[in-house]
């Protein structure tokens, strides 16, 4: 019954039809231009909605290689201080070990002169009694030379007394 109503209408009410074909059809045009419209936005809508998504995407992918690049960036930091403290570390510990060294070596070298002045005074007192028995030899030597002289003579005038016996 609704559909026959503009058919009806046209018969009686001619004009008021066309008026309300007329306002039909731009009702018609302004919805479907208004559909085409609703249409191209939500397609532009999708466009933005998946340029979104792709950037939603690129900005993840961005951020977990910017998470391991500081990370690496603080392991990095971290090593380098720890490399740092060990390198002071050992500085420290190389200059305890060449004060140590140097210390052990003047002690050594302490000791040496001592041992070296020892030597030499243990020489001094070598000599001074090489010196002395030396004299005490020769002397010695000049009582037995003495004695040999005194028992030749001694032998000589005892042979003599045997001889002026004989006679």
């Amino acid at each position: 019954m609704l559909f026959a109503l503009p058919q009806i209408m046209s018969k009686f009410y001619p004009e008021l039809a066309a008026q309300l074909n007329t306002i039909y059809s731009q009702y018609q045009d302004s919805l479907n231009t208004h559909t085409q419209q609703l249409a191209q936005k939500t397609l532009k809508l999708s466009q933005i909605q998946a340029e979104i998504d792709r950037i939603h995407e690129t900005a993840k992918t961005e951020i977990s290689f910017l998470k391991k690049k500081l990370t690496d960036l603080s392991l990095s930091i971290y090593n380098q201080e720890d490399t740092q403290m060990i390198e002071q570390k050992l500085i420290q510990e190389i200059s305890e070990a060449q004060f140590l060294l140097s210390d052990q070596k003047q002690r050594e070298a302490s000791q040496i002169a001592k041992i070296e002045e020892l030597i030499i005074r243990k020489q001094q007192t070598l000599d001074e009694k090489k010196g002395a028995y030396q004299t005490e030899i020769q002397h010695l030597m000049g009582e037995i030379h003495e004695k040999q002289m005194l028992a030749g003579e001694l032998s000589g005038l005892h042979s003599r007394s045997f001889s002026h016996s004989d006679e």
